[in-house]
């Protein structure tokens, strides 16, 4: 502690060696001498300097025991744990408390590795910020069970990702007349099996949005014709704005949306770079109203390419679109689907040519208002959990029943960019 005082944070690692007497060197630090540690290394001998074992001295060693677990116990609010040797799992679950430190297990030592979890935090966010977010931005958030099965059909590879959260479709195909259900498709060439499938197998309007593959240069166009309801083409592109370029004309999503109820709306879009002015310049009240989302993210295009602050800022508006679009939907499926890929990144590594992350990465999206749903549990369960802490309380019969009834009946509330965890915190580096 005397060296730590003299010393500023950040910038320290620690190694300690010391036959037993870590323990007292632990006790001795103050949890902002702790702070200051980068790394730490130890080697740990629970069981040297005890009192020796005998009915005399046993409450007493029984106690050290316990004040050295309590110490170690203190270092994960400061550390996370790197590292452990042996690594044997089985060799610390196995023991019972009456066997530690008894016969051979006294002179055995336990090496770890710490590393400051605020200094590792600070480190990452200088160099891996936007990454980190785009990771976060697009993780799946909800599961085929929560939406009772997921249609994948009319996908086609990592560039054709159409997850469909089933439980929204089919509430829509059910109110298919009372919502004027609509597919619309951005992004089209000669074919779209997202299209086809909505009007094959659900009997959906569909409606096809293309400035460059259109009705008079196309030529035959067979995969979009015969249809089981026929399909409606526009020879229009999506923008952030109302424009023509040359004989291309350009609108807004809201130019299509601003009519549309709130419920009732199945979006596609994968338009080669278009998708960021066009996201961009649409409110969250007109993207409310889409049940579900595929779409394809054509991250390093436009001006991205060119490098320097241009690309920084770029990018940071770009991970700022897929933060939104987290708040307002959940995140049903995403390609790649190797999480690998996104893991544990540097902003660096966006966009910096090669294989080190993907520059196309597609998400099937599903509405948050419909996706929320109730989880319950049984009965049996909930009285399980909860009449032991009711019968405390000391409630009569009729209460506990109730209580139970309810507790069997929770919803679950989050919204669309929580996303549900447990046990302890594990950083992805």
């Amino acid at each position: 502690s005397g060296h730590l005082a003299q010393t500023s944070a950040g910038g320290t690692f620690v190694r300690m060696d010391v036959d037993g007497f870590e323990w007292k060197a632990f006790e001795s630090l103050t949890d902002d001498a702790l702070a200051k540690i980068d790394i730490l290394q130890v080697q740990l001998y629970l069981c040297r300097l005890l009192p020796e074992a005998s009915p005399a001295t046993g409450r007493a060693r029984a106690d050290e025991l316990q004040r050295r677990v309590q110490l170690l116990e203190r270092l994960p609010r400061t550390f996370g744990v790197v590292a452990r040797a042996p690594t044997q799992g089985a060799l610390f679950r196995s023991s019972s408390r009456s066997l530690l430190c008894a016969g051979d297990e006294k002179d055995k030592s336990v090496a770890i590795s710490f590393v400051n979890l605020e200094r590792l935090r600070a480190v990452r966010a200088a160099k891996s910020e936007l990454a980190d977010r785009l990771e976060r931005a697009t993780l799946p958030t909800l599961t085929s069970e929560a939406c009772e099965g997921l249609d994948k059909d009319a996908s086609n590879g990592d560039g054709a990702l159409h997850h469909w959260c089933l439980k929204v479709l089919q509430d829509g195909v059910d109110r298919k007349e009372e919502l004027n259900l609509v597919g619309l498709s951005y992004g089209i060439a000669t074919w779209d099996d997202w299209a086809k499938r909505l009007a094959e197998s659900y009997v959906i309007q569909t409606e096809l949005f293309d400035c460059f593959a259109t009705t008079s240069n196309s030529g035959a166009t067979p995969s979009l014709e015969g249809w089981k309801v026929p399909t409606k083409r526009h020879d229009v592109c999506v923008s952030g704005h109302e424009k023509l370029d040359g004989s291309r004309r350009f609108e807004p999503l809201a130019a299509q949306l601003h009519g549309r109820g709130p419920r009732g709306t199945l979006l596609k879009m994968d338009v080669e770079g278009a998708e960021w002015e066009a996201l961009g310049a649409v409110e969250d009240e007109e993207l409310q109203k889409v049940d579900l989302f595929d779409l394809q993210i054509y991250l390093c295009g436009g001006p991205l390419a060119s490098g320097g602050e241009e690309r920084a800022r770029g990018l940071r508006e770009r991970v700022q679109v897929l933060e939104r679009l987290a708040r307002i939907f959940y995140v049903v499926a995403r390609a790649p689907e190797k999480g690998s890929l996104f893991r544990g990144k540097e902003d660096a590594d966006l966009c910096g040519g090669g294989m080190r992350y993907p520059d196309t990465i597609s998400m099937s999206y599903g509405t948050g208002s419909v996706s929320r749903r109730c989880d319950t549990v049984s009965p049996r369960k909930a009285a399980a959990l909860v009449v032991p802490v009711l019968l405390m309380m000391r409630l009569d019969l009729d209460a506990l029943v109730l209580a139970v009834v309810l507790i069997s009946r929770l919803c679950r509330s989050g919204r669309p960019n929580e996303v549900q965890t447990s046990g302890p915190e594990v950083l992805q580096i």
